[in-house]
């Protein structure tokens, strides 16, 4: 070929190529403007593990808000490394629920039970929120065992969410059962080429609004999958027949409890679990809609049996269940109203309400142990007070 072609090939694909990313870059201007998609907010560890990325401040567009997580990849501020002197630290696992990107962090249950537990302990109490969307116990416990003893937590509390919890842990990722025992699996690490392939695709998915809409239109029938599979499982989690499927999945993850309990113990700290209801157990409405959709009649609810089988299971492993449907179910039927955002997730009401709640348990059945220092020297309980959601009363003795 002549070096006239050559010149002109190479002018033609540079045409090309400039042609090509003015379209991508109109494409992109034009969905940011007209039809702007929610970027995402996290990415996945060569081990496998999903977080934040470390540092990242962005806006989302559902909530309308600016949101920031720390340079441990998690959305809350940044804790220093070594606990300070007369500091109780309480670790918040959880998932989309305690990740909270709905409000803002001051309305976040984390913020919070933070705040609240000061009032009412007039102590420095520092509560570490390390909570990721689709998170279970699984990746809870596979979190706690590889960072959790640098954090120096006194109380591991966490956040149960009773719908997804369950079928979320029997992905069986980190660990597995084996003849009724908690087995840790091989950690499956990534090559050099596909951790660099996930991190490109992770950088166009938290920046792109063109890529996330093409992922969207892409993965639409994988997401009405999920939700049908995720509607079985509640059926079958308020049903009055466990499918051996379910009773496996019951099994792991009361395993993975007693792992994070022993994790704990290891490191010095308690172990509580708060349980999240369904949305369906505080509104009757919610509970027929869902029951003329998947065809239950009302002889085949159970409505508790999630709560039953966790308050179950908390009393033969020792383990605090702090259930908020009593409370939730009361605030929402007194005020005729949600605590539920159109999305499933709480609202500020409901993180203001289930924070109250957790404030209380912990402070009357004394889930954290507190030194008295020099600085703070009143008696527990005497700052509480009194909201909308909780009345002020003294500890249990």
């Amino acid at each position: 070929m002549s070096i006239k072609n050559l010149k002109s090939l190479a002018r033609n694909l540079g045409l090309f190529v400039a042609s090509a990313m003015l379209s991508l870059l109109l494409a992109e201007w034009s969905v940011r403007t007209l039809y702007p998609q929610q970027l995402a907010v996290w990415y996945t560890t060569e081990d496998g593990l999903v977080i934040h990325p470390p540092g990242l401040i962005t806006y989302l567009t559902e909530s309308k808000q600016e949101i920031r997580f720390n340079a441990s990849g998690m959305r809350d501020r940044d804790h220093a490394k070594k606990k300070q002197k007369d500091t109780t630290r309480i670790l918040v696992f959880g998932d989309s629920f305690m990740e909270a990107l709905q409000v803002a962090f001051e309305d976040s249950f984390p913020s919070l039970l933070e705040s609240g537990l000061r009032k009412a302990l007039h102590r420095n109490v520092e509560v570490i929120n390390c909570a990721v969307s689709g998170w279970g116990q699984d990746d809870q416990l596979a979190y706690l065992q590889k960072y959790g003893r640098a954090l120096e937590p006194d109380l591991i509390l966490v956040a149960m969410t009773l719908h997804n919890d369950v079928s979320d842990n029997m992905r069986e990722q980190f660990h597995t059962l084996a003849h009724d025992k908690l087995i840790l699996k091989p950690v499956a690490h990534m090559s050099v080429s596909e951790l660099k392939i996930l991190h490109v695709k992770g950088f166009f998915a938290s920046h792109s609004h063109l890529w996330q809409l093409l992922r969207k239109v892409k993965s639409l029938r994988e997401i009405r999958s999920v939700a049908a599979a995720l509607s079985e499982h509640v059926m079958q989690l308020i049903g009055r027949n466990e499918t051996e499927e379910l009773k496996r999945g019951w099994k792991l993850t009361f395993e993975l409890f007693k792992g994070i309990r022993e994790v704990g113990k290891s490191m010095g700290a308690g172990t509580a679990i708060m349980l999240i209801p369904l949305r369906l157990q505080l509104q009757d409405d919610a509970l027929d809609g869902f029951r003329t959709f998947v065809g239950m009649s009302t002889d085949d609810v159970a409505i508790e049996r999630p709560q039953q089988a966790m308050r179950t299971f908390g009393r033969e492993a020792n383990i605090e269940i702090i259930d908020l449907l009593p409370t939730l179910r009361r605030w929402t039927v007194e005020n005729k109203a949600s605590l539920h955002l159109q999305d499933g997730h709480w609202n500020e009401k409901g993180h203001r309400l289930a924070a109250d709640t957790v404030v209380k348990e912990i402070v009357e059945k004394r889930l954290v142990t507190v030194i008295p220092s020099s600085s703070s020297l009143m008696p527990m309980g005497n700052d509480c007070k009194q909201t909308e959601f909780t009345s002020c009363s003294p500890p249990a003795r």
